[in-house]
């Protein structure tokens, strides 16, 4: 039986033609030395690069055609993408979020624009808006095929407040405004609505927001083009606008942030974007929102003050335990501390992302086929629930779903995150990181072997 060649993507800033060290004479040297293995070997220009994100929800990296390429590769290696760090954290994200093997990973943090936060808030399952962005407009068989016909809106990557935003009725209409657009852009299909949202997130957590609406005469709802606005407090923000708010700031790792988020006419609740800091002390409802940052401050100050001023009051756990966790109906597990580990992560299967009563839930099988868990499986839907990478102790990085939940050590109740992931083959199903320990416990071993045993 005939094995396909793995492929191999390397990247280059631009197309610098076939004999050039700088595109395609780079690898044509490599494989006439023979030092290279066997493979398919593509060089590509990040210039001629479309970013997707298309009407279906699916992201994407294609070619000017509008093919799909990345999907197939074994491995991807940046060659050279100085003068173009938005695009190439744009793909380094997207590889990332489909498994692919890369380097070198700096090239994560390279990103800041819209345009990898497109692909952040997409591999975390929130929908965004059909997009291409693209350094020369393909053709408008392609945009059609992408993200559909007009009309568009033309808006730079590194846009705020409105500011050159664009609609466009036609193909034509864009391919016109770009003959004189100086700044890296993004197209959009253009989303028919009654307005959006500026939700409020200080420290990962929503305080609040407002609801704006465009002006007449104009699709922009930026209050500092105009728009009008009401303030929204925690009671009139609906559970799934509170939690694609929360997951959208923890996919761009903007604990501060003003996250935009839009109902459509036809009840599809799309993120725009994530904006760091966002206004605090000037625009609409500033008393709300400095007294929201104040309390937010607070927060952080009061809890570092608690673990630098009160370390005698930390309980002490011993190498393994036995919790409870009372929202899932699960009781007694066998729980292995970690100070090694960040996260906590705990025993599931058949892990899949569904729609119940119009809003999204994580389904799962908690605990089956754990030698440490005979009779204690439940089917469990959380609705609080994101998605993190993590590392484990070899280096390697994984996605996985995090659900927040109450959880129940030595009759102490508590609300934790823990991840949720493959432990058939660990000692214990449970494993509790040093993100729950810290502030809360301190780990005496000495207590490990005989708690351990009477698990046995």
């Amino acid at each position: 039986m005939n094995q396909s060649k793995p492929v191999v993507y390397f990247v280059f800033r631009k197309n610098t033609g076939a004999k050039s060290v700088k595109f395609a004479g780079f690898t044509n040297k490599l494989i006439s030395a023979d030092v290279l293995p066997d493979a398919d070997y593509r060089n590509v220009a990040l210039e001629d690069l479309l970013f997707v994100c298309d009407k279906n929800g699916e992201a994407s990296v294609c070619g000017q055609d509008g093919a799909k390429l990345f999907d197939d590769a074994s491995f991807v290696y940046f060659k050279s993408w100085e003068g173009m760090p938005e695009r190439a954290g744009a793909l380094a994200v997207y590889l990332q979020a489909k498994g692919i093997p890369f380097e070198d990973h700096a090239i994560l943090n390279m990103g800041i624009s819209k345009l990898p936060q497109m692909y952040r808030l997409w591999a975390t399952g929130l929908r965004y808006i059909p997009t291409i962005s693209s350094v020369i407009l393909p053709d408008e068989e392609v945009v059609l095929d992408l993200i559909g016909k007009g009309p568009y809106v033309l808006k730079p990557i590194h846009g705020e407040k409105g500011d050159d935003n664009y609609l466009c009725k036609t193909y034509r209409e864009v391919r016109n405004k770009l003959e004189s657009y100086p700044k890296a852009w993004m197209l959009q299909a253009f989303i028919q609505n009654e307005g959006d949202y500026r939700i409020w997130v200080y420290g990962y957590e929503v305080r609040g927001g407002i609801y704006r609406h465009s002006v007449k005469g104009s699709h922009l709802n930026n209050t500092s083009k105009g728009a009008e606005s009401e303030y929204r407090g925690l009671d009139n923000l609906s559970e799934e606008i509170i939690s694609s708010a929360k997951k959208a700031a923890l996919a761009t790792g903007n604990a501060v942030a003003g996250v935009d988020i839009m109902p459509s006419n036809d009840s599809v609740l799309y993120v725009l974007e994530v904006n760091q800091g966002s206004q605090i002390v000037s625009g609409h409802e500033t008393s709300k929102k400095m007294q929201e940052f104040g309390n937010f401050i607070k927060e952080r100050i009061y809890s570092t003050y608690k673990r630098q001023k009160q370390p005698n009051r930390l309980k002490i756990l011993g190498r393994y335990t036995h919790v409870n966790l009372p929202e899932f109906k699960i009781k007694d597990i066998f729980a292995k501390i970690d100070t090694g580990a960040y996260q906590s992560a705990i025993h599931a299967k058949d892990i899949q992302e569904v729609e119940e009563n119009g809003q999204k839930v994580l389904r799962f099988t908690m605990l089956e086929g754990h030698g440490k868990t005979l009779g204690k499986s439940a089917e469990c839907t959380a609705h609080d629930y994101d998605v993190v990478k993590v590392k484990s102790s070899t280096g390697a990085e994984e996605m996985r779903y995090r659900i927040r939940t109450k959880i129940s050590v030595n009759g102490v109740m508590m609300k934790t995150p823990i991840t949720l992931t493959d432990r058939s083959d660990m000692t214990a199903p449970l494993l509790l990181g040093r993100r729950f320990l810290r502030g809360r416990y301190m780990v005496n071993v000495e207590l490990s072997r005989r708690e351990y045993e009477e698990t046995l």
